[in-house]
């Protein structure tokens, strides 16, 4: 490490300077520097030139400190406040003044580019600080102000945009020219400022991996982290990034771009018996829209959504989306492992929906693909994760296994002026059971006979004010009695749904043939319909005349003041195969006319009934209907209906009989 000195002369130049200019007096000394990591340099008050800094020297009003790509710093001030500087940063400290016990009085950095990391200390005898004008420590970006009222926070400016995180305690934070638009932020979230116009976002949980990264990339001469030896880099190429570690790790080309992401290979990777608490690295490629990948794609990969809404053209396009996604952690062990994923994107219609194909590899020699999809608003990225993975394990029959990964806390910002985004969140990995199917046989290609394409659902929606349509589609693994779905949906809606909104969904489900072979019907359950955002969680039954299945997953979209709403569904699903099974049918409920049993409508659908361990059997059975509103109430009945069934036992056998009850729409 290099580190500059000051000579004899240059102490004499200072000398003569100080007898020659009297008025140029030194500003009082508010801390020193306590830690040096790298080359870091400090541009006095008043000075022409920076000059590099040593442990032990002072900082003072008016000094800019700045830190170079090998650089980190950490400086500490009178009232024991300690200010941790990343690499690339630079920040200059406008004011800081004391008490006459040297507790702080007023403190206030600003932060030109970077990443700083304050723990605050706190002012003894006063009261937390209840409005912002109270608040004895800010920094502020060029389009942010952040103050604290606690002890423990970071604050990052990287392409125009603030971003504000707290480890602990709380504050707020106010965008440059809208003071009286304040957020209050509390320990554990984050929130961030897309330019000096536009208000905070709403402070959102931070994930783990937010929070290390944050720390590792502010901690001095210390190392840090959650793996030893482990460091995230940014490699350039539009925000691309990935983990390195010395003495070991593979490469995995990014798209386009050329550039290499090194994943770290730790000892004893792979999954094992227990299936793995061990540490295993990840890495895959986001392939986007257009002419780049065509081979590899269902659809066009990586772009853009948003309405209007044209059946069954789904909803409209453009733009691109690609990247890579990358981790590190006990993959296999079912605990939440942090994830990165970062890439370039173009958005000219600014659509709100996005999602984005992924493919990958394992460095215990699993692969996976999936699917990645969300919303962006303001800038802000969130979405979800569901992918397929196969992963070594010596406890399989065949050496393998299969499973799914999931992520629901996937949170990032879209950067428009250098055309890039960036994300982290948490996944967990669920294994499904033993596979004959080989890593390298998993891909994307459409052509690939391994996978099965279980055909494109169109489903209705109607709930709470709100109605619209689905396009749902599903895959698996052509040995395996499960697999994950996704949907695309939009509508209108009417007064504004309560938080807790719900709908049913439901419709009839046809192969990529057109053929007719089963039906679908589910519930989704709101949790959020606020600030132009919604999200639930959605869950049901499908039914097939061999086999009967159950999904569940995560819905995320956004709404307008115009009426229209439009979404992303991701899940898994889990098969039954049927032991008797067979039709429903038909010209079957009836009414009471005057005393005369008469029809009313039509019911009819699939039945099954699959075997359960315990020797009994489960009972579904979905269908559609037609209410001509004969009913004394009207459409919805009350009705009763009897309906015949016939169908076959799937090993030997026939069944054949009847269903009746009462009904009600």
């Amino acid at each position: 490490m290099k580190r500059a000195f000051f000579s004899g002369a240059f102490q004499i130049v200072i000398f003569f300077i100080m007898i020659l200019l009297p008025s140029l007096a030194f500003a009082e000394v508010v801390g020193y520097f306590s830690k040096i990591e790298g080359r870091v340099d400090i541009l006095r008050l008043g000075a022409d030139t920076a000059v590099s800094v040593r442990i032990g020297d002072p900082v003072s009003m008016g000094d800019i400190v700045r830190t170079k790509s090998d650089g980190k710093a950490e400086i500490i001030f009178k009232d024991e406040t300690s200010v941790r500087l990343a690499p690339d940063t630079r920040v200059r400290i406008d004011e800081y003044t004391f008490n006459p016990d040297n507790t702080r009085n007023k403190g206030m950095l600003n932060l030109f580019r970077g990443k700083i990391r304050a723990v605050v200390s706190k002012v003894v005898g006063r009261v937390i600080p209840a409005g912002i004008g109270a608040s004895t420590f800010n920094v502020n970006t060029p389009t942010a102000i952040a103050g604290v009222r606690g002890t423990d926070f970071f604050v990052f400016y990287v392409a125009g945009i603030t971003g504000v995180a707290f480890k602990e305690g709380q504050g707020f934070v106010y965008s440059l020219n809208l003071p009286g638009a304040v957020v209050t932020i509390r320990g554990g979230q984050v929130t961030f400022v897309a330019n000096q116009d536009t208000p905070p976002q709403p402070p959102r949980p931070a994930s783990d991996f937010e929070l290390i990264k944050h720390s590792n990339d502010t901690t001095v001469g210390e190392g840090g982290g959650s793996q030893e030896g482990d460091e995230l880099l940014l490699a350039g190429g539009g925000g691309i990034f990935g983990f390195s570690e010395e003495g070991g790790g593979f490469e995995f080309p990014s798209p386009e771009i050329g550039e290499i992401v090194i994943i770290p290979v730790t000892e004893g990777t792979g999954g094992g018996e227990e299936g793995g608490g061990e540490e295993v690295a990840f890495a895959g490629i986001m392939y986007p829209s257009g002419d780049s990948y065509p081979e590899y794609c269902f659809y066009n990969c990586g772009n853009f959504l948003s309405l209007p809404w044209d059946l069954p053209d789904e909803l409209t396009s453009d733009g691109s989306m690609d990247g890579v996604i990358i981790g590190a952690g006990a993959l296999w062990s079912g605990s939440p492992v942090p994830f990165a994923a970062a890439g370039t994107y173009s958005n000219p219609s600014n659509r709100p929906l996005w999602y984005a194909w992924t493919e990958g590899i394992t460095t215990d020699g699993g692969a996976l693909i999936g699917l990645m999809g969300g919303i962006t608003q303001s800038d802000s990225l969130e979405g979800r994760l569901i992918s397929i993975y196969i992963r070594p394990d010596a406890g399989s029959p065949t050496g393998w296994t299969s499973g799914y990964l999931s992520s629901i806390d996937m949170f990032g910002i879209f950067a428009p002026s250098i055309n890039s985004w960036g994300a982290a969140g948490s996944i967990s990995a669920f294994d499904m059971g033993s596979t004959s199917i080989l890593p390298s046989q998993l891909n994307l290609d459409p052509e690939n006979t391994y996978i099965d394409d279980e055909g494109e659902t169109t489903l209705d929606i109607s709930g709470q004010n709100i109605s619209g349509d689905v396009v749902m589609e599903g895959a698996n693994l052509i040995d395996q009695y499960w697999g994950i779905w996704y949907s695309q949906s939009a509508g209108t809606y009417s007064d504004t749904p309560p938080s807790n909104w719900t709908a049913a969904v439901g419709g009839t489900d046809y192969d990529n043939y057109g053929y007719f072979y089963g039906y679908t019907l589910g519930t989704v359950s709101g949790t959020d319909w606020s600030n132009n955002r919604l999200a639930g969680t959605v869950s049901g039954w499908f039914i097939r005349t061999n086999y009967m299945a159950n999904f569940s997953g995560e819905t995320l979209g956004t709404y307008d003041a115009s009426g229209y709403w439009q979404a992303l569904s991701l899940g898994a699903y889990t098969e039954r195969p049927l032991a008797w099974g067979g039709w429903w049918n038909s010209d079957s409920l009836y009414y009471n006319d005057g005393g005369y049993i008469d029809w009313a409508g039509d019911e009819y659908g699939l039945f099954g009934l699959a075997l359960r361990p315990d020797g009994n059997y489960d009972l579904l059975a979905i269908g559609e209907y037609y209410d001509y509103g004969y009913g004394e109430e009207g459409y919805g009945g009350p009705y009763i209906w009897t309906s015949p069934i016939y169908g076959d036992d799937f090993s030997e056998g026939f069944i054949q009989g009847y269903t009746g009850g009462i009904w009600r729409g």
